[in-house]
């Protein structure tokens, strides 16, 4: 009988030894999964941060990019008007110049005193109205930063 204790002793301490090691794996487990849910949730988290933030980040970036490629566009679009009368004020210059030299090839004036009356707009020596074209670009630049709220 005491042998058969003994065998049982053994088989119980058997068990027991397995089940410290089972569950010293199945605690290791646990606390490495813990670990990984943890570092998930902090993922998820700062995730979440971004895509809330996501909208406003993207409406700045199209705004500025916006601002700065219209800009440009109205630069060049003044520095083209700024040419095209430039180039209307010489050839009426060079008109000008050519009725002075040559009086006999214009048609003749028409005998009635009466004078055309003014637009009011102001025109540079050679007839073509006069630009101002830095108080035409900041009107401008005005109006597209009212436009884009970026004022």
């Amino acid at each position: 009988m005491s042998r058969q204790l003994d065998l049982h002793w053994q088989r119980i301490e058997q068990h027991t030894k397995t089940y410290h090691s089972m569950t010293d794996t199945h605690n290791s487990l646990l606390q490495t999964e813990s670990t990984n849910l943890a570092m998930t949730a902090n993922l998820v988290s700062q995730l979440s941060q971004i895509i809330v933030n996501l909208p406003t980040a993207i409406n700045t970036i199209v705004q500025h990019t916006v601002y700065q490629h219209t800009d440009a566009a109205l630069d060049a679009t003044i520095q083209f008007q700024a040419d095209f009368l430039s180039s209307i004020e010489r050839n009426l210059s060079a008109s000008a110049r050519y009725a002075a030299a040559h009086p006999e090839l214009m048609p003749p004036r028409p005998s009635n005193n009466k004078r055309p009356k003014s637009s009011g707009r102001r025109r540079a020596a050679s007839g073509a109205p006069a630009g101002n074209t830095q108080g035409l670009r900041a009107r401008m630049r005005s109006t597209l930063r009212k436009v884009l709220k970026m004022d």
